[in-house]
């Protein structure tokens, strides 16, 4: 058992971390809510992670943020749910002007707002910073925290609303916050670590190369020539430099490393500046993605890399990649929701 903090409860307590068996860990919010993190790898290299918490009225355990199935037999479609929304569906249709991003945004808005909600999005940061000495160099190991990271993301991005981490100096304790805020220089930021940034405006964010976007910033205020290479040779890799890489690479991640480049992280949340696709080269060649992408696009396609499934959302059923059989009720899935394998299935949407 490793815990950030033996004189207290409160904090992060990992019972297992390992490529073969997963993640199991525990998290104590400073509100008093707990939370149950778990992931594991399937035998393709696909994750399968939920996080988990106790209803205090009913004694279910519910998901906070999970893999699912919404629907019944061929009708299903395989989601990803957090505070009972489909946070795929809501980053795809977060620019529409529609009843469905409203009701997205305030359900999401709902639970983020909760003590479990605070809790939830209290957790994700600690785990990654506590975990990083562990799986800094271990890409593989590192995917199995990376989907509650970019669950994060989308949560924020759907909601509207980016809520940093409030109390990280007595979380992270004086000296470590300090180097956190350190890494972020002329307060572009307000943490920084090598695996994830949370920007001035408190976005999280797990996915951004910020070397290369505070570059971009610096040129910018400064009236000078944008850079014209990635800062490091790892362009295209779903996570935040070489460091922070989680050796998934693909298209909408290569677009947003190459829009970074070019525009700055802040042109690049929502979408790309026309033009975008050939005026920054990785390191070391000049391999451009040709192309821009949001950091929207890069969120739904590492999400849809990790978990391996062909996004959902669209009407077809997508076999999920995992041999169990589901449990078909929330109540149903108490007894096997502390099992990563556990594949929750709802008839409808939670909410």
């Amino acid at each position: 058992m490793r815990r950030t903090d033996q004189s207290t409860n409160i904090g992060l307590a990992v019972a297992q971390y390992d490529a073969i068996d997963g993640l199991l860990a525990g998290y104590e919010a400073r509100n008093g809510e707990r939370v149950l993190l778990l992931a594991a790898h399937n035998d393709k290299g696909h994750v399968n992670a939920r996080m988990l918490y106790l209803d205090a009225e009913t004694g279910n355990i519910l998901p906070a943020m999970t893999f699912a199935l919404v629907g019944k037999d061929k009708e299903a479609q395989v989601v990803i749910l957090a505070g009972g929304v489909d946070v795929l569906d809501a980053l795809r249709v977060l620019r529409e002007d529609s009843s469905a991003r409203i009701s997205s945004r305030k359900t999401l808005s709902r639970f983020m707002n909760s003590d479990i909600g605070q809790a939830a999005l209290e957790a994700i940061p600690v785990l990654y910073a506590e975990l990083e000495p562990i799986d800094r160099n271990d890409a593989e190991l590192a995917r199995l925290k990376a989907p509650f990271g970019a669950i994060r993301m989308a949560m924020e991005l759907t909601a509207g609303t980016y809520v940093g981490l409030p109390e990280a100096n007595e979380i992270f304790g004086a000296q470590r916050h300090s180097v956190m805020q350190t890494a972020c220089p002329d307060h572009l930021c307000q943490l920084r670590t090598a695996q994830f940034t949370i920007h001035a405006n408190g976005l999280f964010d797990v996915l951004t190369d910020m070397d290369t976007a505070l570059s971009c910033l610096a040129a910018k205020r400064d009236n000078e020539p944008l850079g014209l290479r990635y800062s490091n040779d790892c362009f295209g890799c779903c996570g935040p430099g070489c460091w922070g890489c989680t050796g998934i690479y693909n298209d909408e991640c290569s677009g947003h490393d190459q829009c970074v480049c070019e525009a700055g992280h802040l042109a690049c949340i929502f979408g790309s500046p026309s033009g975008c696709g050939t005026n920054c080269g990785a390191i070391g060649g000049d391999n451009q993605a040709g192309y821009c992408n949001s950091l929207i696009s890069a969120i739904i396609g590492f999400l849809r890399d990790l978990f391996g499934f062909g996004g959902g959302g669209d009407g077809v059923y997508v076999p999920p990649p995992w041999p169990d059989a589901p449990c078909f009720t929330i109540a149903g899935c108490n007894d096997c929701m502390g099992s990563p394998y556990c594949v929750p299935q709802f008839p409808e949407f939670p909410h």
